[in-house]
C-alpha cells in the first residue's frame, strides 16, 4: 500500500524518486523571522553587554562583517545562530522571536556542559 501525500492532489507519485522539484514540506509550525527585528535585538543585546561587533564575532566564531549584516537586518537566520545567542548571553528564541529569556547566565569555565556548541571541521 503506497503512502498518500494530500498536498500533491492529482500529482500523487507512485514513488518519491522523481519528486525533487515538488515542495513536500509543511512549515506551518515555524514562525517567520523578521530580519529587521532580529537584527535590532542582536544590536540591543550587544550594546547591553558593552561588547563590540568584533568581540561578539570572535565569541560566536563569525566575522565582524557577519555581525554587521545581522544588525543591519540583512540576515534572517545565520548559520551560527546558537553560537551567536551564546555569545550574547541570550536564548535563540529571544533573538529570533522575542520569546523566552532575554538574558541567560553566562557559562562558567569549570562546567563543560555549559560550553558553547562546537563545530567539527573536516580535515583537508
Amino acid at each position: 500500500m503506497a503512502a498518500e501525500y494530500p498536498k500533491l492532489g492529482k500529482l500523487q507519485p507512485k514513488n518519491l524518486s522523481r519528486t525533487s522539484y515538488l515542495d513536500l514540506s509543511n512549515n506551518s509550525g515555524m514562525d517567520d523571522v523578521d530580519k529587521i527585528q532580529f537584527g535590532r535585538r542582536a544590536l540591543l543585546r550587544r550594546k547591553e553587554l558593552g561588547m563590540t561587533q568584533k568581540a561578539v564575532a570572535r565569541a560566536a566564531g563569525m566575522s565582524q562583517q557577519g555581525i554587521l549584516n545581522i544588525e543591519r537586518g540583512d540576515v534572517e537566520r545565520p548559520r551560527r545562530l546558537t553560537e551567536l545567542a551564546w555569545a550574547l548571553h541570550t536564548s535563540v528564541e529571544w533573538l529570533l522571536w522575542e520569546k523566552g529569556p532575554k538574558a541567560v547566565q553566562p557559562p562558567t569555565q569549570n562546567d563543560p556542559s555549559k560550553a558553547p556548541p562546537r563545530r567539527i571541521r573536516r580535515a583537508g
